[in-house]
């Protein structure tokens, strides 16, 4: 969880294998860490 705490969550999903209940589970787990906006530090020339 740390980089969730750290970052925030915005798009869950998963790879091969990962199938609805995985998602399910994850949703579950997430309500508590909403999306969090990233300072960024580009600077385009």
């Amino acid at each position: 969880e740390g980089w969730i705490n750290n970052y925030g969550v915005q798009i869950i999903g998963g790879c091969c294998g990962t199938g609805p209940e995985h998602i399910r589970m994850l949703k579950k787990s997430l309500p508590k860490h909403l999306p969090k906006k990233l300072k960024r530090n580009y600077n385009p020339p």
